[in-house]
């Protein structure tokens, strides 16, 4: 699994497959079949959408389990306010 939250960014590989989504009011989203495509070339998403969907939808489940970041995200900290 890959999560950024700031950027809502989300990667997940299970098997051959590899699902991306780079967030964002128009999220684009990608799906590779690695055994076909080692280079993530083509994306395969148009015809495997819901496969796609549900690999990432996966991810942003585990990302919702897990606890709150112990520091803040990179870019975020703002010396004057400590």
């Amino acid at each position: 699994y890959w999560f950024a939250p700031p950027h809502d960014e989300v990667a997940i590989r299970v098997g051959d497959l590899k699902a991306i989504e780079f967030g964002g009011d128009a999220p684009e989203r990608f799906l590779f079949d690695l055994s076909m495509d080692v280079s993530e070339e083509s994306s395969g998403f148009d015809e495997r959408p819901d496969g796609a969907a549900e690999l990432i939808d996966h991810v942003r489940r585990w990302a919702e389990s897990m606890p709150p970041p112990a520091y803040p995200a990179l870019g975020t900290w703002d010396p004057s306010k400590q």
